[in-house]
């Protein structure tokens, strides 16, 4: 029948605790450890070398059979993990922490063309503003790693539910550092569009300028699927001036107004 073992290991290097199975040559007994726990206290569920408090793998070569949190109850109860972070803790005592500390963060890693581990993609979670009783605001951010090498920050959510999408303090709802492509149908299967919704039934695009003294040019364009051949079709310039076809000399070759 099976068996189990506890062993501990040569130099005391930690404890092995195995299971066996009848899989061995002449009916003898192979033994496979299940968890071991190191001397410095890191514990492993299939690994014998854990590289941190909890390491948990499936061995070489199998199927993973992933990680469950299950919660059986007739009650509107939710599985979670807990993230924690104090400056410092001594028995019960916990000092404030400041803005900038990480409070928690995910890494996904994969094995490089050097048989290396490398962080592919990370969030963060990251205090921001003043921390006080009953107060821990926090921004999100989401970084990846593109085809150079390079881990950066793509998009973050603030501490007031601010979006920035290459943009690492937005003032908006939505904040975009860069073009943004939209494609698609709306709901009702019709053209894709964009649409401005408010209270007061007025709806706003605004160009703004380079700088603080200066004001913006608005342009809309069109052009072919592949981004060739663009040509303005309608301009608005810093002066309420309207051109189409991007005419701003006054002349009657296209339909003007203001100039």
């Amino acid at each position: 029948t099976d068996g189990f073992q506890i062993l501990g290991g040569a130099n005391a290097d930690g404890l092995y605790f195995r299971t066996s199975k009848t899989a061995g040559l002449a009916g003898s007994y192979a033994w496979d450890t299940r968890m071991f726990i190191a001397a410095g206290g890191n514990v492993g569920i299939g690994e014998t070398a854990p590289s941190g408090k909890l390491h948990i793998t499936d061995g070489d070569g199998q199927v993973s059979s992933g990680v469950y949190i299950t919660n059986e109850r007739n009650a509107n109860n939710n599985n979670y993990i807990r993230f924690r972070k104090a400056r410092q803790s001594t028995g019960t005592t916990h000092t404030v922490i400041t803005s900038g500390d990480y409070l928690g963060e995910i890494a996904f890693q994969g094995c490089d063309a050097t048989n290396g581990y490398e962080t592919g993609a990370t969030i963060y979670a990251i205090t921001e503003g003043t921390i006080a009783s009953d107060q821990i605001p926090t921004n999100l951010q989401f970084h990846t790693e593109n085809t150079s090498g390079t881990h950066a920050e793509r998009m973050r959510i603030s501490a007031d539910g601010n979006v920035g999408i290459n943009d690492t303090s937005p003032d908006e709802k939505l904040d975009v550092g860069g073009a943004i492509h939209l494609t698609g149908d709306r709901a009702d299967g019709t053209e894709v569009g964009l649409y401005l919704s408010h209270a007061s039934g007025l709806g706003e695009i605004i160009s703004n300028g380079a700088d603080a003294t200066t004001v913006g040019t608005l342009l809309l364009a069109v052009r072919e699927s592949d981004g060739q051949n663009q040509n303005t079709a309608l301009k608005l310039d810093s002066n309420s001036r309207i051109s189409l076809s991007n005419n701003d000399s006054g002349g009657t070759a296209n339909t003007v107004f203001g100039y």
